[in-house]
């Protein structure tokens, strides 16, 4: 009797010990998407993040943030998927407005925030024409 209370406390104990250091790893993992993210804000410290879901395989992180503009106000949340070390913002300004090179630039990182989320399981490949729609 006594050696199956003590089997089941040693199975407990490294089942949790497997999950708390599953955990902490995943935590470290999404700090460094999330600073991914923040590197090319103009305000990083502001950085709030939500909806965050790392994919299967723990390769990209998908999810929106939040930060101050150039003007010191918060500009809206705006998905992102973040993968080694870039990460892809879909930028909520209309892409046909500015120069013709802005223009360009613009779409140019909208088609990589998307081939990214698509790879990485953030988006279906379906919902792009909901996400591009009047943009």
């Amino acid at each position: 009797m006594n050696k199956l209370i003590i089997g089941s406390v040693v199975i407990a104990v490294a089942t949790a010990g497997f999950f708390i250091v599953r955990t902490v790893t995943e935590s470290k993992k999404i700090e460094g998407f999330k600073q991914n993210v923040t590197r090319n804000l103009k305000d990083p410290e502001s950085a709030k993040f939500r909806d965050l879901k790392l994919n299967k395989a723990k390769t990209a992180l998908c999810g929106e943030v939040n930060a101050k503009n150039g003007f010191g106000a918060y500009g809206g949340y705006q998905a992102f998927v973040a993968v080694d070390s870039a990460a892809f913002i879909m930028r909520g300004d209309s892409c046909n407005i500015g120069s013709i090179t802005s223009q360009i630039e613009c779409m140019s990182e909208r088609n990589k925030f998307l081939e990214q989320s698509v790879k990485n399981e953030c988006i279906k490949a379906s919902d792009i024409p909901s996400l591009t729609k009047g943009k």
